[in-house]
């Protein structure tokens, strides 16, 4: 999720989003740190273990008082879906290896159900917030590469291509949320609004 700025007043900065199993955030974790350990310090901004999540929209600035709506049709999204697998797999960066902007590990497992899933989560929450017009990928950032020179950058993205990262942890989708971004000195704070269970499978 992109936060570049605070939200106007009056409003929130929300997204929806599918946050990985404890396990899978440690074995992230790890990953980030076998990572770190190969980078210049300062290279990386690094997503904290515990704000790991799978975005399935990004709103941008909603009215507060319009939070409980937004919730309430996420709510009926996953009324009408089931819970389903997915799992970290592989490293890659965003938009390419010799300028890499953002490091992000991809996943597999249930990809039909989760796409399912977005598109609903989508269509249930147009009314609010403003349009995506990128295409959704499937992915957990682990860190946005800061400003630096192209030789270096190079750097970054060959490090990310030879990093095995091992055997990565699964877990079960079971709920789909509401989260509230708010931008600090120290970094973004993640708020969680709301948690919609799905149905067991």
């Amino acid at each position: 999720m992109n936060a570049e700025r605070q939200s106007a007043p009056g409003t929130w900065r929300l997204f929806l989003a599918v946050t990985p199993a404890e396990p899978v955030k440690a074995a992230l974790a790890e990953v980030q740190e076998r990572l770190r350990r190969r980078l210049p310090i300062g290279t990386v901004k690094w997503t904290p273990p515990d704000q790991l999540h799978l975005t399935l929209r990004f709103l941008g600035d909603v009215p507060a008082p319009s939070a409980p709506d937004v919730a309430a049709a996420l709510a009926r999204v996953a009324e009408a879906a089931t819970s389903f697998a997915l799992g970290a797999e592989r490293l890659g960066v965003f938009p390419h290896v010799r300028r890499p902007r953002v490091i992000w590990v991809g996943l597999g497992g249930d990809l039909l159900e989760l796409s399912q899933l977005q598109a609903a989560a989508v269509a249930a929450t147009a009314p609010w917030g403003r349009r995506e017009d990128q295409p959704f990928h499937a992915h957990l950032t682990l860190g946005r590469v800061r400003e630096l020179p192209p030789a270096r950058l190079r750097g970054v993205g060959e490090a990310v291509a030879n990093c095995a990262p091992g055997r990565l942890a699964g877990w079960e989708v079971q709920a789909v949320e509401l989260l509230r971004s708010e931008l600090r000195p120290a970094g973004a704070i993640h708020t969680r609004l709301a948690s919609a269970p799905l149905r067991r499978a």
